[in-house]
């Protein structure tokens, strides 16, 4: 296991903080300068804690906390620990994905005359490492107010601290509006852009997260001076009074895209819920249009046959005019069902266009059937051979079916007589 890590710095009156060693912190601290400890590496806490023993009024055991603080500030009488984080937005194309939420965390411990810091990596909202932690030239940058003035604390400099990572919760809610509002503008501009749902749930669930954080960083009803260090310099307490309004900036804009997210997703989905239903209903009345169609087609022909039926001298004479006359009337009922069939799915647009399309179609095949059934031989003796022959044949099984009937009779008389004889016998016996 690798040997924990941590570099020192002191903030002399007026001047750049320098690096130190552990006996020029020492010296620094009984002169009245802040030391300030950034610890770098998580192995072996046990052994980091023992070499920071030098801190007044520090513990070893320290080190797990300030590893993995509480999410509420932890405050003591001369100790305050608290997580503070910076948030970075990426901006991609709104059609090609969602925003990804970098979340950079920096755990402050403030001692009597002392700063502890450690530096998490930066991690993404919905999983993995997104980028580089916190530098310590961005720490150096942000405290440069309290440093660079005669007389100030640490927990002028930890005030500063939060106050330059807490500038990144505007610009972090800004890039995730502006992100909701690229994508609207591109589906203004191109129709072909469609909103993706997945996309739209995961911007609202960084929207969420963000919100989330910003609400355990703010503590509403604690004094700002005193709500997460207590700086004395009025450079400070403006600090503070700053951190406060932009908590609360971000979180009313945060809460109002919330809204606007939510409603488009719901809008979205709601759209899609009746796409979907409008779909389904015009499957079910193609299903049963075309039911329709099949029984029509069955059903014409029917009905005419059943016709034919009923009137058996329709179209009677020559041979086969009767069969002809059926095979037409059938076709021109079922091709004129078809026709109202294709007028009834028609919209209000093409109505009229169909309707007189209709008219044509039905006028040809009532005009062309005419035409072939007043075609059709009406000579009555060409049927004469016809009816000869069913005559003939009907003449024939009516005799050939009195002839078997007349035997089954004689054949009913033998098998009685035989059974009254042997009833005879066996009585006799």
């Amino acid at each position: 296991m690798s040997e924990p890590t941590f570099s020192i710095w002191r903030f002399e009156a007026a001047a750049h903080p320098v690096a130190a060693d552990r006996a020029e912190a020492v010296e620094a601290l009984k002169c009245g300068s802040i030391v300030w400890v950034d610890v770098t590496s998580l192995n072996d806490p046990v052994d980091t804690g023992q070499r920071l023993k030098f801190l007044p009024g520090f513990e070893p055991a320290m080190v797990a906390s300030l590893f993995n603080p509480a999410e509420r500030p932890i405050s003591h009488p001369y100790l305050m620990l608290l997580s503070w984080g910076k948030f970075e937005v990426s901006r991609p194309i709104p059609q090609f994905g969602s925003p990804a939420l970098g979340i950079s965390n920096v755990n402050i411990l403030r001692g009597p005359g002392w700063l502890m810091t450690f530096r998490r990596p930066a991690l993404e909202a919905g999983g993995g490492t997104s980028g580089s932690a916190v530098t310590i030239d961005e720490l150096i940058v942000a405290s440069e107010r309290a440093w660079s003035q005669r007389s100030t604390t640490a927990d002028d400099i930890a005030t500063c601290w939060i106050h330059g990572l807490a500038t990144s919760f505007a610009e972090a809610s800004l890039t995730l509006s502006r992100h909701l509002s690229n994508w609207d503008l591109a589906r203004w501009g191109e129709p072909s852009v469609e909103l993706d749902p997945m996309v739209l749930r995961s911007l609202a669930f960084r929207i969420d997260t963000l919100t989330l954080q910003l609400r355990l960083f703010a503590r509403p009803g604690v004094d700002t001076r005193l709500a997460w260090f207590e700086p004395t310099s009025e450079r400070g307490k403006a600090d503070a009074a700053g951190v406060a309004r932009m908590l609360e900036t971000s979180l009313q804009m945060l809460d109002g895209l919330r809204r606007d997210v939510r409603s488009v997703i719901d809008q979205d989905r709601l759209a899609r819920e009746a796409q979907a239903r409008g779909a389904e209903t015009d499957r079910r009345e193609r299903l049963q249009a075309w039911s329709g169609v099949v029984a029509a087609a069955f059903l014409g022909p029917t009905v005419i046959a059943s016709l034919f039926d009923v009137f058996p001298k329709w179209f009677s004479g020559a041979e086969g005019r009767r069969t002809i006359a059926l095979i037409v009337l059938s076709a021109v009922v079922t091709v004129l069902i078809g026709v109202g069939f294709w007028v009834s799915w028609s919209t209000r647009p093409k109505l009229k266009r169909r309707l007189g399309a209709a008219g044509a179609i039905g006028g040809a095949c009532v005009t062309a059937a005419v035409v072939i059934l007043v075609a059709l031989p009406t000579d009555p003796s060409a049927v004469q051979p016809e009816v000869k022959a069913t005559q003939a044949l009907e003449s024939t099984i009516e005799r050939e079916g009195t002839q078997a009937y007349e035997e089954l009779v004689e054949l009913n008389d033998a098998f009685r007589r035989l059974s009254r004889i042997v009833r005879r016998m066996a009585a006799g016996q």
